[in-house]
């Protein structure tokens, strides 16, 4: 089944781990994919590995003002996308006096007092 057939996608973080293996999925389904990414070497990998119809650019979603560039260039290949995969890819936890009061918070993220011990 090719669900995704004659739509187009755009993963961000799409070079490597969750993202790839969501443009992956997508790809299967039939989607033309875009991915982005800030590491060169690996976003060309991920192009081969996803096949001629993936189109890998280089972008930093962290950065706001990257969005609009970015958008000028998925234009500038006549691409209009039907769909977005965007991958949350900061991992961390911060315990401010807000959320300390909510019910259920322990606040133990890892055994050191300051939380970070096992992140």
């Amino acid at each position: 089944m090719n669900r995704f057939e004659g739509k187009s996608v755009l993963v961000t973080g799409g070079s490597s781990g969750i993202g790839l293996a969501a443009a992956r999925a997508f790809a299967t389904e039939g989607a033309r994919v875009v991915i982005t990414g800030r590491d060169a070497t690996a976003l060309e990998a991920a192009k081969v590995l996803l096949g001629g119809n993936a189109l890998a650019l280089r972008s930093d979603a962290g950065d706001p003002g990257a969005a609009k560039s970015l958008a000028a260039v998925i234009a500038g290949h006549g691409i209009t996308l039907d769909a977005l995969f965007i991958l949350f890819s900061s991992v961390g936890a911060l315990e401010t006096a807000a959320n300390s009061e909510l019910t259920g918070f322990s606040g133990e993220l890892g055994g050191s007092p300051d939380g970070w011990g096992g992140i």
